[in-house]
């Protein structure tokens, strides 16, 4: 969590410079995108932080930026105070210090653990000799359009088919059908 003072830091320089900024612009969403923007970064980098407690990757660049951070917030605190124009409101200062904390956010996301590739894996156990056997990745089936080839349905004619009827109807052999149908089918054929 070395991140935390570096980044509250640069962030109440960055939001108390914006504030600073806001009594001579007067721009309401210019203001709350100065305001959103520091927080933003330092809520990501503190987050990062909390997830990669124990990295030691930038360490040097990580405590230079915490000694900005609070330099910077000193330098606005004394420029608003003291009635400093060149410390307070600047926007130079306070692109500085979102400069600093956009850093600061990079730099942890750099020092992020990578995930190891199966190849670099593979390469371990071939150098220690060791034959593992490597699970088996499950195909995937291509989704095919439809009519692009044979299906598996098969189709059955009425005359070849083989069921039974209803209770008391007769079969003709020549139509294989129920004998009412038959019947009426000779009228038609008249």
């Amino acid at each position: 969590m070395k991140s935390l003072p570096a980044s509250l830091a640069l962030a109440a320089a960055a939001i108390i410079q914006a504030m600073g900024v806001y009594q001579w612009g007067g721009t309401q969403m210019a203001v709350a995108g100065q305001v959103f923007f520091p927080v933003l970064f330092a809520l990501m980098s503190i987050y990062l932080a909390w997830r990669n407690k124990d990295s030691e990757r930038f360490y040097v660049a990580h405590m230079i930026i915490a000694v900005i951070g609070v330099l910077g917030l000193v330098a606005t605190i004394v420029g608003m105070v003291g009635t400093i124009w060149a410390l307070y409101p600047s926007l130079i200062m306070y692109y500085i210090f979102l400069l600093v904390i956009i850093v600061e956010t990079a730099l942890r996301i750099a020092a992020m653990p990578k995930k190891a590739k199966a190849s670099a894996e593979d390469e371990e156990s071939a150098a220690d000799g060791e034959d593992a056997p490597r699970p088996a990745k499950p195909t995937k089936r291509r989704r095919r359009r439809a009519g692009s080839g044979p299906t598996n349905l098969v189709a059955t004619s009425k005359s070849t088919s083989t069921g039974s009827s209803a209770a008391g109807a007769q079969q003709t052999p020549s139509t294989g059908r129920d004998g009412a149908d038959s019947a009426t089918d000779a009228e038609h054929q008249r």
